[in-house]
């Protein structure tokens, strides 16, 4: 099956949050990485399908009920670049309060696999009060 760049990117999203790992390993580039914020309980800087994992593991167990409602993606349909604007909500296993953010991710496809994400949380400091007694 031939995807467009754009189609990688919502093709590996949809298959990462519905726990698909097969499609994600194959959308994934050799020297795939993710880069979130060191303010976060998952920063730093991940790589491969080992590293996307720790993130979403980082992610589920510090709350539950997480959704990543995809707004919309901004590129042309073989960029090399595009940004995606999300909201990202959860609740807190620790207090039981939620948050709800938005998110921007840039996102580079190389060879027709994803090579990089960049997620830039517009306020990280909600995401750790949420979370703190």
């Amino acid at each position: 099956m031939s995807r467009t760049n754009k189609q990688v990117i919502a093709d590996f999203a949809a298959a990462l949050f519905r726990g698909d790992l097969d499609l994600v390993k194959q959308l994934m580039h050799p020297d795939f990485f993710i880069h979130e914020a060191e303010s976060l309980p998952y920063g730093g800087v991940h790589r491969g399908l080992e590293g996307i994992l720790t993130v979403f593991k980082g992610i589920n167990s510090s709350w539950a009920n997480v959704s990543n409602n995809v707004l919309e993606i901004h590129g042309q349909p073989n960029d090399s670049q595009f940004f995606m604007m999300a909201d990202l909500s959860g609740t807190s296993h620790k207090t039981g309060r939620s948050f709800k953010i938005s998110v921007l991710e840039r996102y580079v496809v190389e060879d027709g696999k994803l090579k990089e994400i960049h997620p830039h949380y517009f306020d990280t400091k909600a995401v750790w009060d949420v979370d703190q007694d």
